[in-house]
């Protein structure tokens, strides 16, 4: 009779401990899907950002050629600007100069484009092994992106307002050429002819 109740006894303790390694067991399945489900977001996040990078990538070439494009017109306006006035052409030298800084200016914005995409490209390759780790590179990688547009906007304001001051002292230069030349005309004017 003892007997048959320890086994009873030890049968429910083992059933007790079944159950109770069952429901860790079950626990742990839980948390293992919450992180996977986990990873999978910031997977998704960091191809999210990767996709911007991307993005800024193309707007960074399409503002290069922007300006690409202002700096030739620009040393057409100073080719215009000699042909009209000998005085202007210092000033025309000076424009010209100033495209040929904008325009490294525009490659240097190109080449940081391009290395910013390769950076993105390798923390999402990194992001698949190291979650945490990349969590921080991409932060980083933002606020780099973020300088670079910001410095490239203040190098686009600067060289338009460069280029409005040529503009405006050309056009002082040609209003100075016609003053000049106009107390002239009126003096052949008055001037009395000889008789024949």
């Amino acid at each position: 009779m003892e007997d048959a109740q320890a086994r009873a006894d030890a049968a429910g303790a083992a059933q007790a401990a079944a159950e109770a390694v069952a429901r860790e067991a079950e626990q742990r399945a839980e948390q293992a899907a919450a992180r996977a489900e986990l990873v999978e977001a910031e997977r998704e996040q960091a191809t999210a950002r990767a996709d911007a990078a991307e993005r800024e990538r193309e707007r960074a070439r399409e503002q290069a050629r922007e300006r690409e494009a202002a700096c030739q017109a620009a040393v057409q306006e100073t080719q215009r600007a000699g042909e009209r006035a000998e005085q202007a052409e210092a000033r025309a030298a000076a424009a010209e100069q100033r495209a040929e800084e904008a325009r490294q200016a525009a490659r240097d914005a190109e080449d940081r484009a391009d290395r910013a995409e390769q950076h993105a490209r390798s923390e999402r390759a990194a992001l698949e092994c190291r979650v945490g780790e990349q969590r921080d590179a991409l932060k980083a990688a933002e606020l780099d992106a973020r300088t670079a547009l910001e410095q490239e906007q203040r190098r686009r304001a600067q060289l338009e307002a460069d280029l409005a001051a040529a503009r405006r002292r050309l056009e002082a230069a040609e209003k100075a050429r016609d003053a000049s030349t106009a107390p002239r005309e009126q003096a052949a004017r008055r001037a009395p002819r000889r008789k024949r």
